[in-house]
């Protein structure tokens, strides 16, 4: 299976179930575990890294208010990697890749490929998020004793 994570969340549940070496590519957030650095980065932010608190507040006002992402994705790259799932997030604009403009992208290169959203606000909604990646993934058995440790 080759899999993209748009969410570092995911790329950590994914590597807890033992699928690391699907990961074909994942956001500019994923940095752990340290074994899928090596992995194409398909996004990227707008938003400087020299900015500050105030000025990264302006932007995301803006952002909002024009209704443009504060992320990039590098559509070319994706379509390069035939990914067979990518999994994304909804429950937030701003701290990651949400998944409406992950569609978007997967839509602009005609990619036919699976898709998973993570929507975890607690626990509880985490725990459901492990068991919909291990649906996703063939890896149910493992995603269940994920979740009963």
């Amino acid at each position: 299976m080759r899999i993209v994570s748009m969410v570092p969340s995911a790329t950590e549940i994914l590597c807890s179930l033992g699928l690391a070496k699907d990961i074909v590519g994942i956001s500019h957030d994923c940095d752990y575990p340290t074994e899928i650095l090596n992995r194409p980065q398909l996004t990227g932010t707008t938003l400087g890294s020299d900015l500050t608190s105030n000025e990264i507040d302006q932007k995301v006002r803006a952002s909002a208010a024009s209704g443009h992402s504060l992320y990039v994705i590098q559509t070319e790259l994706f379509e390069s990697l035939h990914p067979d799932l990518v999994i994304t997030q909804q429950q937030c604009n701003v701290c990651a890749v949400d998944r409406d403009h992950t569609v978007c992208a997967l839509e602009s290169v005609n990619l036919d490929t699976n898709w998973l959203s993570l929507a975890a606000t607690g626990f509880s909604g985490l725990y459901k998020d492990i068991l919909d990646v291990g649906s996703a993934t063939r890896r149910k058995p493992q995603a269940e004793k994920l979740v009963a440790e």
